[in-house]
């Protein structure tokens, strides 16, 4: 049974790098949709909660003054 099993230390480089990765980018998009909203004058917080909600379009995304940019959309179609 493979769910028993330890990963190999290969794998778990794997998993620590993807995990860094997501965490990476998760935090520049709510850095960026709560810095944007406040320049806008905007609810920093409900821009931070949308851009960590899977079903909001913001979701993942690098949020700047003149649009968004979709950072996440590889790790929604896993």
């Amino acid at each position: 049974m493979g769910l028993l099993k330890t990963l190999t230390p290969r794998e778990k480089l794997a998993v620590k790098s993807m995990t860094r990765l997501v965490s990476y980018i998760q935090f520049l998009s709510v850095g960026s949709a709560g810095l944007t909203a406040w320049a806008k004058g905007e609810d920093a917080m409900d821009a931070m909660m949308e851009a960590i909600n899977p079903q909001s379009g913001k979701f993942m995304s690098l949020n700047l003054p003149g649009g968004s940019i979709a950072l996440g959309g590889p790790y929604r179609s896993i």
